[in-house]
């Protein structure tokens, strides 16, 4: 009969420890994997109160950013920055080599639009770059779109867009990445977002 309850009592300690073990190593991920997303919803609901618009010029600040660096080549001081631009507002600037991504969940048919060009300063000189962006999901059957855009100089600045419909109720990754153009020549290349949203 002792060797019955020691026995029992073995078996009932292997098992929470088992269930423990398995809350610690699955459910407790898993829960905290869920309440990242939904901090991530609600700081872009947050940020998007009724215009269902997220800026990411607006969130610069909220950006990873890819080959940031100290120059001497702009006013700005930095190959990859925000700046004023008395026609345009907040823009953003980037030169090949350099990279914005932004981790955001899609909640309903929204679209990426953005509005750039090469610097006008830069219209003679640059011969234009290379602008691919990715749009990766969490959600590993859900494949990824990649486009690359040749942008040179231009009398305006050119609008475009993606359609993020695919990715509804996902968590993306949407990555800007800006390169050379197909002349391997760097000079003058100063990308500038006037506008970059999700709407």
């Amino acid at each position: 009969m002792r060797k019955r309850c020691i026995k029992i009592l073995v078996l009932f300690i292997a098992s929470c420890s088992i269930a423990y073990l398995t809350g610690q190593k699955v459910v407790l991920p898993l829960t905290a994997q869920k309440a990242e997303q939904n901090i991530q919803q609600n700081k872009q609901q947050e940020e998007r109160p009724d215009s269902g618009i997220y800026d990411l010029i607006a969130n610069f600040s909220e950006l990873s950013l890819t080959g940031e660096s100290e120059t001497d080549d702009n006013p700005w001081g930095r190959n990859l920055t925000i700046f004023e631009d008395e026609e345009r507002g907040t823009c953003i600037l980037m030169t090949p080599g350099t990279e914005i991504a932004v981790q955001y969940v899609v909640q309903e048919q929204e679209t990426l639009t953005w509005s750039c060009n090469i610097h006008p300063w830069m219209a003679e000189v640059s011969d234009g770059v290379d602008l691919t962006i990715i749009v990766s999901s969490m959600d590993k059957d859900i494949q990824e779109v990649s486009k690359t855009y040749q942008v040179v100089p231009a009398d305006i600045y050119e609008n475009d867009g993606i359609s993020l419909v695919e990715f509804q109720g996902s968590e993306v990754r949407i990555t800007f990445v800006v390169s050379n153009g197909a002349n391997n020549d760097s000079s003058g290349d100063w990308l500038v977002f006037n506008r970059l949203m999700i709407q």
